[in-house]
Order: structure tokens, then sequence, then C-alpha cells
């Protein structure tokens, strides 16, 4: 039977796609253009890179707002002022002269995406229930995969075209589909009526969340599994670009190579979610993770751009797949306040993977060995945290 007048549909689910992948694509169709920003605004290579670091930072504190704002306003009014402040932010970007105005540009658009990944995933856990979440959530999950292999592509071709403006150029383009799509394709779906006050929502969805052991596994899960992604997106341009040599479109054609291995992983995942628990998939994609811990420590004494990207992708075929059931784990007991708990889930998400990203820049990481051997140990940080869960849960 229909929920909040829509279910999942191919229009439905492409809508949730581009909301969830904001972010992702928003972060992913600049990296080709990292040393060129760094030339033309007289910024060093770190500097550059720290646009990705600024833009998660805003996109970790948007998270909670949204969330609280769309359980207390409604999804659909906050989604919609949300992605038009999302690709106003990203024109914005695109007409900057200087690092310290792109610095904080970057940042009001990443708080800005938080919208599209938050409302996405509180309108899937409005529409679906129980397995039907987790599968849902899983294939949001893989969408961002795709922007992963699709955004590198084309943010080549917008910096041949536009030179460095034209990847945040095409960033608030997709803003704009996402929008479109979302005026005539999403209605309101949250359930019952608005709580009665902003601070009651709030406080509401924290007391439910901390009450809740699953959602803040979910949320460890998931940041863990972040930290993975951001190994290759914020370590990838030194390493592939300055270190090895490659210029743009070999870079975007490597970034996307491995990118396919998180859509793969996400899909193949998607198909089992019916026929197992989420924490049970969990303990399997555990076993998984245990292989590429070993696999990357032993490779990075002899690594080779080849053979690294061969590696990752599979790799990254199991952050997909755990990122998206770290989510459906955390958000499936909190149907009642999915905005709220949405928002608490990417926060900690993010938190826990930007610092991480933080950390990783400033150690100077610029080699294959050395990113490698990061995939090892959050690889064996995510088994450790694996083994917990399964020894806690109870099914």
């Amino acid at each position: 039977m229909p929920l909040h007048g829509i279910v999942p549909s191919p229009l439905v689910n492409t809508t949730l796609v581009f909301l969830i992948a904001s972010t992702a694509f928003a972060i992913d169709i600049s990296l080709p253009a990292i040393p060129a920003v760094a030339d033309a605004t007289g910024a060093t290579l770190a500097q550059a890179q720290r646009t990705i670091g600024i833009f998660v930072l805003g996109y970790a504190l948007g998270q909670i707002p949204m969330g609280l704002l769309a359980d207390r306003f409604g999804r659909r009014p906050v989604l919609l002022l949300g992605m038009t402040a999302f690709g106003a932010f990203g024109l914005a970007t695109s007409l900057t002269q200087d690092m310290q105005s792109l610095l904080i540009l970057r940042f009001f658009q990443g708080a800005t995406a938080a919208t599209g990944a938050v409302l996405a995933r509180a309108i899937a856990r409005d529409i679906t229930e129980g397995a039907d979440t987790a599968r849902l959530l899983t294939f949001l999950a893989s969408s961002m995969g795709f922007a992963m292999v699709a955004a590198p592509i084309m943010g080549s071709i917008f910096l041949a075209w536009m030179g460095w403006r034209g990847p945040f150029v095409g960033s608030a383009m997709w803003g704009a589909i996402g929008l479109a799509m979302s005026v005539f394709l999403i209605p309101e779906t949250r359930p019952g009526p608005p709580a009665t006050s902003t601070l009651h929502t709030l406080w509401r969805g924290l007391t439910e969340f901390a009450r809740t052991p699953r959602a803040w596994f979910g949320a460890a899960m998931a940041g863990l599994a972040f930290c993975g992604i951001m190994s290759l997106v914020t370590l990838s341009p030194a390493v592939f670009m300055e270190n090895q040599g490659l210029g743009p479109a070999g870079f975007a054609l490597c970034f996307g190579l491995i990118a396919m291995g998180y859509v793969v992983g996400s899909l193949i995942l998607r198909a089992f979610t019916g026929r197992f628990t989420v924490v049970q998939l969990l303990a399997r994609t555990g076993i998984g993770f245990a292989a590429a811990s070993v696999l990357c420590a032993l490779a990075a004494g002899w690594a080779n751009l080849p053979w690294t990207v061969a590696l990752l992708a599979p790799v990254m075929g199991l952050y997909g797949a755990n990122l998206g059931l770290a989510n459906a784990l955390a958000l499936q007991p909190l149907g009642h306040v999915a905005g709220v708990a949405a928002g608490l889930t990417g926060t900690l998400q993010l938190l826990i993977g930007g610092s991480y990203s933080i950390i990783s820049t400033s150690v100077g990481i610029t080699d294959l060995t050395s990113l490698l051997t990061v995939f090892a140990v959050v690889s064996g940080m995510i088994v450790a945290l694996t083994i917990v869960l399964i020894m806690v849960a109870r099914d």
C-alpha cells in the first residue's frame, strides 16, 4: 500500500539519487581541477586540497539543522529551498577570484548539500518499511558510486572547456536538475503532524537516537566507511597526478575505474537485502574487509599504479556496501524521527570522516605505498567494529 502518496519507482528513485549524490558529485567534479585551482589562485596544492575538507565540514554541520527543519516544517519546503541554495553557492564559487573566498563559498555549498543527503535518506525511510528500507538505502548508497565515476570525467571536460571555474558551474547544474525533479516528483512525505516546536523536535530526535544502540553502531560504521571513501577522494589527486604524473583525463579514468567497484559492490549487496538481516550482511562484508586489510598491507610493499587501481576497486565495493547497510542499521528503528535521525547519522559519519581527512592530508600522504597502508588500517578498524556489533546484536 502506498505510504504518503508515493512509492519507490524509477522516477522517484532517480530523483533521490540526484539528491543523495549531490555532495559526492560536487566534491568529485572538482578533483581534476585541484592543481589548476592552486595555480590560478596562487595557493599551494595542500591549500587547494582543503577545498574538499572545508566542503565536508560544511556538509557535516548542515546535517542536523536540515533534518530538524525537515521534521518541523516538512520534507518538501526544506528540500526545495536547500537545493536552490546549493546550486546558487556552486555558481557563486565559480565567480571567485581568490582562495579565501572560494573556501568560504565551498563551506556554504557543503552546508546546503546536506539538504539532498539528509532529505533523500529521510524520504526513503518515509516511503518504505523493513527490508525495503535497507534495499532502497543500499541502492541510494550505490548512486554515490555512479557520481564518483561520472563526476571526475565531467570535471575534466568542464576544466578543458571553461578552465578551473568549469567544475563549479557543473556542480550548480547538478543542483538545478535535482531541484527540478524534486518540484515535479517529490510530494510531502513527513509522517504525522509536525512537532509543537523546533526544540521539541530536536530533543525528541536526540533522545530517541541516544537510546538506540543500533543508531550509534550505524553512525560509527558509516563514519569508518566514509574514512575509506575520503582516502580516495582527498588523497588521490596528489598521489595520482602529482606523484604518478597523470593528467586530468588519466586521473579521471583511474578514479572512475576504482569508483566502479563502489557501484558494483552496492548493487550486488542490494540483491541480498531481502534474504539476510542488516547485521548478518554486515558480518559478511566484515569478512571481506578482513581480506582487504591483509591484501592492502601486503601490496603496499610493491605498489604500482595498475595493481593499486585493480586492488582498490573491489575494496571500494565493500565501502559502498557498508555505507548503505550502516545507514539502514541506524535509521530502521527511528522512522518516527527520520529527519533528525538522518541528520545525526550524517553528522557523526562526516565528523569521523572529515577529521580523518584533515589528519591524512596533514601528514603528507603522497605515494601509492602510503595510500594502500591507509586503506589497510581503515579496513582493519571496520573489522574490529563489526566484531563488536556481532557480539552485542541479537540477530
